[in-house]
């Protein structure tokens, strides 16, 4: 059904007016004394259609209120249903839960009854269940690009993300070896000449030289060793987005207008998502298919703009939710482009050397998790911390480490915590609801009464400093995100220990490094960088 129009609310505490949906997805406004069905939803989600779509079919009414049309809700959403999910759903200020809830609530329930008996008690009481009165908040978009089209091949002008696309499918782009000296992806010069002539019907090879020129004057493509600018001959030239493909945000160099840095991350991460939407099937992801996706090279451009974004402008709480959101993005971006780590030297090797280019400076998925989320503070198995002293991404480090990110980064791995877009205005309730849900997952959190054992995620072992340190400090963090059952039994094991010695086991679970890929490249550190730097070098 689609969204019901605005809902109208009106002072009166004992008549409501709001806008309803009926069977059949149409939309009213009806006055009510009793009774209601609330709906926190996202028109993109389809576990929220799907439980829309039941409700209509049963006949029930219910008020939908669109977190995308009205984002501040959201935090009420959090606060009343300590979920970071949609959809979530209320009878009346009773929190129903997630569409799975609803639809095993329905199985066992005669629905006439239970309809009735939601309508005949009083409406919402809860201010986060409060219907907006006003009409929804414009969506922020990206700014208007200032970029423009290169024409210099023959009489056609074409844009730069286009061109970049044109040259790697016309020209034979391959590692090549010159005195022993392997030169990664890269095309030869006379090549490229030859064609320029036949892309753009020039009339002579000279002609074709200016192209490549100009080509050059706008950071399409360089000389290997900056030697040259283009010439006729059998000389070596990149792309600039094939320099450094471990830098993966180099498609080209951001010279155009910068948005609010919540906003391109918003834009960036839906324009992944609908990509991999396309490449899944039965929750596998081709993501061969993704970089072959007819938007990833749009996608790919746009998150260039990362590049002039200072980190160092921003608050503490945006900066925090930039990053994670950078480097869940991130993730996926590189298992597409540079592949899947199979191995732990390999992975080791992969979370070291890969990354984004943000405000003029490199830094890998290490540098973003424990550089600068972590508060520069040593990763597992590593000997020194991120950043030095006198390394400038140092003043970007936040101040204070925050533990429940650990529910929040996702590293591609079966194991990681399910990704989620945090918003700088709420961070730290979303890392709490996040570490939450986390800590309810039974390959995170789970319990051998028999044996007195708490069994962890191995992430608890490898971030142990995060977490507390000691083992009882440990026990104590994990019960803190702990609800129910799961709460009260640890808490009683860590009651009945001592300050010397804990009265259980704590033992790690093994880390699952599988991936949900159908289809993907391998990763190979020897394909990355062709020079070492923390500084982007985009020419």
């Amino acid at each position: 059904s689609t969204d019901p129009p605005l809902p109208i609310h009106l002072d009166d505490a004992s008549v409501s007016s709001v806008c309803t949906t009926h069977p059949g997805g149409s939309s009213s406004s009806r006055l009510f004394k009793m009774g209601r069905i609330t709906i926190f939803s996202l028109p993109s989600c389809p576990h929220c259609k799907k439980t829309k779509q039941t409700f209509t079919d049963l006949g029930w009414e219910y008020t939908d209120i669109s977190i995308e049309a009205y984002p501040e809700k959201r935090a009420d959403m959090l606060k009343a249903a300590d979920r970071l999910t949609v959809p979530q759903i209320f009878f009346n200020d009773d929190h129903v839960g997630g569409a799975s809830d609803v639809e095993e609530l329905l199985s066992a329930a005669d629905h006439a009854v239970l309809y009735a008996k939601i309508m005949s008690e009083p409406g919402p009481t809860l201010p986060e269940l409060a219907v907006p009165d006003y009409p929804p908040k414009k969506p922020e978009s990206a700014a208007e690009r200032h970029e423009e089209a290169i024409c210099v091949i023959g009489c056609e002008c074409i844009g730069y993300n286009d061109m970049v696309t044109s040259l790697e499918s016309g020209l034979e782009i391959r590692d090549r070896s010159y005195h022993g000296v392997v030169y990664k992806r890269c095309f030869v010069g006379s090549e490229f000449v030859s064609w320029a002539v036949a892309r753009g019907k020039l009339q002579s090879r000279a002609e074709g030289v200016q192209v490549g020129q100009s080509l050059v004057g706008s950071g399409l493509f360089s000389h290997v060793t900056n030697d040259h600018n283009l010439k006729d001959a059998p000389l070596f030239y990149r792309l600039t987005n094939h320099d450094d493909i471990f830098t993966l945000n180099t498609r080209r160099k951001w010279v155009d207008r910068v948005d609010k840095p919540s906003v391109t991350a918003r834009i960036c991460k839906k324009m992944l998502g609908n990509i991999q939407g396309r490449a899944t099937n039965n929750g596998e992801v081709d993501f061969v298919a993704m970089a072959e996706d007819k938007e990833w090279p749009d996608f790919e451009d746009a998150v260039c703009e990362f590049q002039k974004v200072d980190l160092t402008a921003m608050e503490e709480d945006a900066r925090l939710a930039l990053v994670i959101n950078i480097y869940n993005m991130a993730i996926v971006h590189a298992m597409v482009k540079v592949g899947i780590a199979k191995t732990n030297l390999k992975r080791y090797s992969f979370f070291d050397s890969v990354g984004y280019c943000i405000g003029d400076h490199v830094y890998s998925m290490n540098d973003l998790e424990n550089g600068i989320i972590r508060g520069n503070k040593v990763p597992p198995y590593h000997l020194r911390k991120p950043f030095s002293a006198k390394d400038p991404r140092a003043a970007v480090a936040l101040p204070r480490g925050e533990w429940r990110i650990h529910a929040a980064l996702n590293c591609g791995a079966k194991s990681c915590p399910p990704i989620k877009f945090f918003t700088p205005e709420a961070v730290r309730e979303e890392l709490r609801i996040a570490a939450m849900a986390f800590g309810e997952m039974e390959e995170n959190v789970r319990f051998d009464t028999e044996k007195r054992t708490l069994w962890l995620t191995a992430i608890c072992s490898w971030y142990s400093s995060d977490f507390g340190g000691g083992k009882r400090e440990i026990a104590t963090t994990i019960a803190s995100i702990l609800r129910g059952e799961k709460k009260a039994l640890l808490e009683t094991w860590l009651s009945e220990g001592d300050d010397k010695k804990l009265g259980f086991k704590i033992r790690h679970m093994p880390y699952d490094w599988s991936t949900n890929a159908s289809r993907a490249k391998e990763y190979s550190p020897g394909d990355g960088k062709t020079t070492t730097s923390h500084s982007c070098t985009i020419v």
